[in-house]
Order: structure tokens, then sequence, then C-alpha cells
């Protein structure tokens, strides 16, 4: 009797964890048909599908969470954790907003754009929105800057008036020399994780 309950107990879940850009996604950010309808059919056999993502959760389209049976949704690289039926945040791992602009002093040393993920959206200083053609973003990924963040005069300040937690700095770079330097910068700082996604 005991071993039966702990086979019950022992339900097994089968889980597709999913990349979108470069992955699920075309390379100008759509689903094809083909690929909705294999996850519809792996929804359809109990399998759970798990977008997995760098991106926060205003950038996650609703071409793609609308499909009946995809609940949760891992984002900007792993700080979140959010059930999309309820909208609940199941896990989160930030920086603190005062580390933050620590972090900001170390940028401002350097020819680079940077935006951050707060509040689930994405904030970005006019000065770099404006022209984020100039550090060598490609045109769909500059498109995807426009469409997901919220442009603001200044983030140091609206970092002090909202104290909101981080889940992602991004960084893009004009040139691979500062991006090196950076780098290195960066991964001095205790508790902090740096990683690149893209080549600049």
């Amino acid at each position: 009797l005991k071993q039966k309950k702990m086979q019950e107990e022992k339900k097994e879940i089968r889980l597709i964890g999913l990349d979108l850009d470069g992955t699920t996604l075309t390379s100008d950010k759509k689903l094809t048909p083909h690929t909705k309808k294999v996850l519809e059919a792996c929804l359809a056999q109990g399998i759970q599908i798990l977008p997995a993502t760098g991106r926060v959760r205003s950038g996650i389209p609703d071409y793609l969470t609308g499909i009946e049976g995809i609940r949760y949704v891992l984002l900007s690289n792993g700080a979140s954790v959010m059930d999309l039926s309820t909208g609940e945040t199941l896990y989160q791992n930030c920086i603190s907003w005062e580390r933050v602009v620590e972090i900001y002093d170390i940028l401002e040393t350097y020819d680079t754009f940077y935006d951050v993920y707060a509040l689930g959206t994405g904030w970005c200083e006019a000065r770099f929105y404006d022209n984020v053609g100039n550090y060598g973003i490609e045109k769909h990924i500059e498109n995807l800057v426009r469409t997901t963040r919220n442009r603001i005069d200044d983030l140091r300040v609206w970092m002090k008036e909202n104290k909101a937690p981080v889940e992602k700095i991004n960084m893009f770079f004009a040139r691979e020399e500062d991006r090196q330097r950076a780098f290195k910068d960066l991964r001095e700082i205790k508790d902090l994780a740096v990683t690149c996604s893209r080549g600049n």
C-alpha cells in the first residue's frame, strides 16, 4: 500500500523548454504555423511547454502565450518565472536598485547602450532609444528594442524614484574593446552574473 501511494505521488512531468529568439521564432520574430501546430500537439499529449527567454514579460508575444495550455514562462534569462494564467511571479532573483545605480557608474565609462528590465517591462533612456542604430544592433533587434522598452529621460533618476528591483541589464557596444573591458569590470562585482548572448 505504501509503495502504491509513493508511485501515485511520483507523477511524471514531461516538459519542453524552448528559447524564443533564434530558436522557436523565425529571424523576423514570428511563430510559423508549423511550429505552432507542433507545440499544440505536444500540449495535447500532456507535455508542458516552457518558453525560456532573455525577454521580459512585456516582450513575450501574445501569439505564443495565447496558445491554450502554455502556462509558465521563464523570463530575463532565469531572473523570473511567471504563471501566465494568474500573472503571479513564482520565482524572482533580481539586482537591487542600489546596486544597479552603482553599475551605471561603470557603464558610463564606456561607449555603450544600456537599459533595464524591471516591473515586467523594459526601460530605456531617450539618448539610447533615439540612437539605437549607433551601437551595431541588428535591425530586427533594434525593432524589438523600440517595441518593448519604455522611453524615459533618466534611468538613474527613475531607479531612485521607483526603487524597483531589476531583473536584467542589457548592454550593446559599438566597439569590441569596450565590450571586453566592461565584461572584465562587471565580472568583478560580487553576486552579479555577466553573460553574452550576441556578438556585441
